[in-house]
């Protein structure tokens, strides 16, 4: 069973965080909260660990990870130089429930990325996963907390038992969000495209972008 460690108020973080840092500093797997639903996830930049992700998740080795950050600065090196596009997106939406989908930086590995040129990034406001976020020196490659073909989940209780057990730290903030994953925009190519409808309403991004907005291709 994992380590369960819980934020409360008058909580030091060290008493919480330690344990979630050390694990991932050891290569370990960490359940996290974000502002939608919870993500496990493992240092982006060890690839032993995202091997161990992948298994766990039921990932084949060409499904991309996603990058999980405390802000927009530490992106650097992860992405290309962002277009004018993604700096509006990630001025009105980060930290918020939109994931983008860049351009693949130098720091990016195949075993993040899936062997593909770009990567899907975002900025995470839930208070928890933020301070965790924050405390690492390189961004986290996550993915929602459940096993392959269950839906993510947002209530800690409702965590899949067996994902719970064997993940290495699980950071319990009860109910973290709606249960609507991110919305996925793909800003990669010459035109924005979607790529998961979610908490962000599309019809504001197309409202930002001046974009009608559609899937790869169209």
């Amino acid at each position: 069973m994992p380590v369960v460690v819980a934020p409360r108020p008058g909580l030091e973080p060290a008493g919480w965080l330690e344990p979630a840092l050390a694990a991932l500093n050891r290569g370990g797997i960490v359940l996290f909260p974000t502002e939608t639903v919870y993500g496990i996830g493992v240092r982006a930049d060890n690839p032993a660990a995202l091997g161990r992700l992948r298994e766990l998740k039921g990932k084949p080795a060409n499904a991309p990870l996603l990058l999980h950050c405390a802000d927009f600065d530490r992106l650097t090196g992860w992405v290309e130089p962002l277009p004018d596009s993604a700096r509006r997106l990630a001025e009105r939406y980060w930290p918020g429930p939109l994931a983008l989908v860049l351009g693949r930086g130098q720091l990016a590995s195949a075993a993040l990325t899936g062997g593909r040129g770009t990567v899907g990034v975002r900025v995470v406001a839930e208070p928890a996963g933020r301070a965790l976020l924050a405390a690492l020196d390189c961004p986290l490659a996550g993915t929602s907390a459940n096993l392959h073909g269950q839906p993510p989940v947002a209530d800690f209780k409702r965590l899949d038992p067996d994902l719970l057990a064997a993940v290495d730290v699980a950071i319990d903030a009860g109910n973290c969000g709606p249960g609507i994953a991110s919305t996925v925009l793909d800003l990669s190519g010459e035109e924005p495209a979607l790529i998961r409808a979610g908490a962000v309403p599309v019809s504001e991004l197309e409202s930002l972008l001046g974009w009608r907005l559609g899937t790869p291709g169209r």
